[in-house]
């Protein structure tokens, strides 16, 4: 894919991260609800408010349905880029994504084309090759 425009330099202006410890779930003292851990919006919501951006001209794009579950409710379009990570593919409307493609610069070229977004299904779904 050759970013036309900087959009390549546009896709990644900042990064926020949660203030609590990292955890895989298993240290109880680590796996604490959070509202800026995924799927909650809150990260995405405090990276919008920093950043001065309306989140209904951000994007989310993940590679897990999580991912899809934290941009919905934050406002945000959504690409999932199935690349086999996703392993539960538990479904409902929080966690359909708007797109479905098979890679990083896949999804780069599907928000650059300026698509709108739908609520169900995907506009676009492409397995990997």
């Amino acid at each position: 894919f050759q970013a036309e425009d900087g959009i390549r330099d546009k896709l990644v202006t900042g990064v926020q991260t949660c203030a609590l410890p990292i955890s895989d779930g298993q240290v109880r003292h680590y796996a604490v609800h959070c509202l800026c851990r995924k799927p909650a919006p809150g990260l995405l919501r405090q990276a919008c408010a920093a950043l001065g951006c309306d989140p209904a001209q951000s994007w989310m794009v993940g590679d897990i349905l999580d991912d899809v579950e934290a941009g919905r409710p934050a406002g945000c379009g959504t690409v999932l880029v199935d690349c086999g990570n996703e392993t539960e593919w538990v479904g409902g409307a929080a966690r359909t994504p708007d797109f479905i493609v098979p890679t990083l610069d896949r999804a780069a070229q599907v928000i650059a084309a300026g698509l709108p977004v739908s609520p169900s299904p995907p506009l676009m779904t492409e397995r990997p090759c």
